[in-house]
């Protein structure tokens, strides 16, 4: 799966949700085109803005890689420039929406003045001790699917894939850069922002019970990421049900963020080292 079947999908998952929605609002007595404007811009609860964040970051992202196709074809650092530009974009928007469109303050979904750096020196310890358990559990997971089939010990992630084909060009630098502010800055904050802050917290809003808002959350993450590696799908749940439980006990979306930015670019740079 490359860039372009990657926001393929996640074109289709979006259409999906957007159709269980109205779906779901057609079986309703009045169901009216204002019901649906109501639902999705409901100004107590943000949870509607999952659909907003991911619509808008299918929408810039789509664009972003059918121009960088255009102009530099068979590049993949334009591509990897146009994700970050869109997820960063895609960000600002919707914490605009959340100050501005709803009666919840950013505060309501993490984000709040704290010490970064006490933050980020929390998130190096528990990564330290984390991190080797998640690696474990993903290698045992990789082979017991590998006694099944062999192919899937051969899996690797498309987007690393994709840099390894520029390798040796002059672009090759250029495309590990993008990727590595996309990987490690950008796509943990806006996944974060996703994931804990609107989902998670949309549920939770909802009278669910925290275990299960965690549980469903950590299910959908593992599911959108798992699609590129299936084999990781374990580790992928038990890495967002720790992050999970952490947001709901320090209700920090800093700390996920440095969390999530840390796991990332210990996974990139072993990539890296490890031939790609």
């Amino acid at each position: 799966m490359n860039i372009d079947q990657y926001i393929n999908w996640l074109i289709t998952i979006w259409l999906i949700i957007a159709a269980l929605i109205v779906f779901r609002l057609q079986r309703s007595a009045h169901f009216s085109i204002r019901q649906i404007n109501e639902y999705c811009w409901n100004r107590d609860v943000p949870g509607s803005l999952v659909l907003l964040a991911t619509g808008l970051y299918i929408l810039f992202a789509s664009v972003g890689v059918t121009v960088a196709n255009k102009l530099f074809p068979g590049s993949i650092a334009p591509k990897q420039t146009a994700m970050a530009i869109s997820g960063a974009a895609s960000v600002w928007i919707v914490l605009m929406a959340v100050r501005y469109l709803t009666n919840r303050g950013l505060e309501d979904i993490g984000l709040y003045r704290e010490n970064p750096r006490a933050r980020l020196i929390e998130a190096m310890r528990i990564i330290l001790i984390l991190y080797p358990f998640i690696a474990l559990l993903a290698t045992v997971s990789g082979l017991l699917a590998g006694l099944i089939n062999e192919d899937f010990l051969k899996q690797n992630h498309p987007f690393l894939e994709e840099i390894r084909a520029d390798k040796g060009s002059p672009v090759y630098l250029l495309a590990v850069l993008a990727m590595g502010v996309n990987v490690v800055l950008v796509t943990p904050f806006a996944e974060e922002l996703l994931f804990r802050g609107l989902l998670q917290g949309s549920i939770v809003s909802k009278g669910a019970r925290p275990m299960t808002a965690i549980c469903i959350t950590a299910a959908v993450f593992a599911a959108v990421h798992g699609m590129t590696i299936w084999t990781h799908w374990p580790a992928l749940f038990a890495f967002a049900f720790i992050l999970g439980t952490l947001y709901e006990r320090n209700r920090s979306l800093l700390l996920c963020f440095f969390m999530h930015s840390l796991f990332n670019l210990i996974s990139f740079a072993g990539s890296l080292i490890s031939g790609v």
